[in-house]
């Protein structure tokens, strides 16, 4: 699941995107601050032993990073050994990068290569917010890149796609398609899930007579049958009923529902203008706990594993979401918020110290307090 989308102001004045998080699975998320000038792997790892375990596994490239950068993490148990692997789902940097992973269930990767720069998919974007500030300087890094899946020896398979955005609202989305690197220029940074990009913009051109502009209507005061008020809303209806704006969760529902509001007239006079009209687009595209279920045919054993799962870890549902202002009046700010905490959290890249380590920050941490109580006085 997952859904990516950017917005940039009429006036330039803002650029802000946002994601989901959409799993059915239980894991833990931090977010780390990485500092310029360590190595990525020095970081993440607790010990020499973990990372020697790791780095015999695979032959992966090691990097020293240029650039500062925010770094939501998930972590995932690998079953051969007795700690999690970090994997970086999020992130945004000192300059105003931000990448995003999404899932991509047909993600074929290329095997790797001696010749290149072997990068696990699962830290792509890691890689890129550490040595890149622009869109331009991704796509001259990946040439020299070669991205590579987990091991087969490790029964893990991450399928994913990824989409960066800069500071001027240039994005580029990365797909893996028949072991080859494709990569594609958006205009809003739009992304879901399956099918490949290409295939969603086929999808997408069903949708063009949508408008955010009402229908003409006639209104009869004293005749309510001839009445055709259907208004406000019904430019998203489209010319015959079912291709209106789809409102299901699928990702080719999500990629036009995305696309159709990256075309909304943006305009901001200040950071909170930007960060508020995008949340509310944003939470037109997150997927509730409990609405979507898994067919009891696809469970394995029906009776069995079914009664395994649980609504809120089991089932696909967004988990967190998080805002980027890339640009936003000047300043470069990175927000989230849980599905067990809707109260936004914020953090000014700006003000960071990207010379210093620090302890990451659970998501967890931040459920305490998810809401503000008012008190009426006598």
């Amino acid at each position: 699941m997952c859904t990516n989308i950017l917005l940039k102001s009429k006036n330039g004045d803002a650029v802000i995107s946002a994601r989901t998080m959409d799993f059915g699975g239980d894991f833990i998320t931090k977010l780390h601050k990485i500092p310029r000038s360590e190595k990525y792997y020095d970081i993440l790892f607790n010990n020499e032993t973990e990372f020697t375990k790791f780095k015999k596994e695979f032959e992966i490239t090691e990097w020293e990073n240029a650039y500062g950068y925010l770094s939501t993490h998930a972590y995932f148990k690998v079953e051969k050994w007795e700690f999690e692997i970090p994997t970086c789902m999020d992130g945004m940097n000192e300059k105003g990068l931000s990448g995003a992973t999404l899932w991509m269930p047909c993600a074929d990767y290329p095997k790797p290569n001696i010749t290149k720069k072997n990068i696990l998919s699962i830290h792509l974007v890691a890689y890129i917010l550490a040595t890149c500030a622009t869109v331009n300087d991704v796509v001259d890094k990946l040439e020299g890149v070669n991205v590579i899946n987990f091991s087969t020896s490790l029964n893990k398979f991450i399928p994913q796609h990824f989409v960066f955005s800069d500071s001027k609202g240039k994005s580029l989305i990365v797909e893996f398609k028949g072991g080859k690197m494709i990569t594609h220029q958006p205009t809003n940074g739009v992304l879901t899930n399956y099918p490949f990009y290409d295939k969603q913009l086929i999808n997408l051109k069903k949708y063009d007579d949508l408008t955010f502009e009402n229908k003409e209507y006639t209104y009869c005061e004293n005749d309510s049958s001839k009445c055709s008020q259907d208004t406000n809303g019904s430019g998203m209806s489209g010319k015959i009923e079912h291709n209106g704006l789809p409102g299901d969760a699928t990702p080719k529902s999500r990629f036009v529902r995305a696309s159709k509001f990256s075309e909304v007239n943006f305009e901001a006079t200040n950071s909170q203008d930007a960060v508020t009209h995008i949340q509310q687009l944003i939470q037109t595209l997150q997927v509730p706990v409990g609405t979507i279920v898994p067919n009891k045919n696809n469970c394995g054993n029906k009776n069995e594993n079914k009664n395994k799962w649980d609504m809120k870890n089991g089932y696909d549902h967004t988990k967190w979401c998080v805002i980027r202002e890339h640009n936003s009046f000047g300043k470069i700010n990175y927000y989230y918020y849980t599905n067990d905490n809707p109260t936004l959290q914020k953090i000014s890249l700006d003000k960071i110290d990207w010379e210093k380590d620090s302890n990451p920050i659970d998501f967890e941490a931040n459920n305490k307090t998810w809401y503000a109580e008012t008190n009426f006085s006598s």
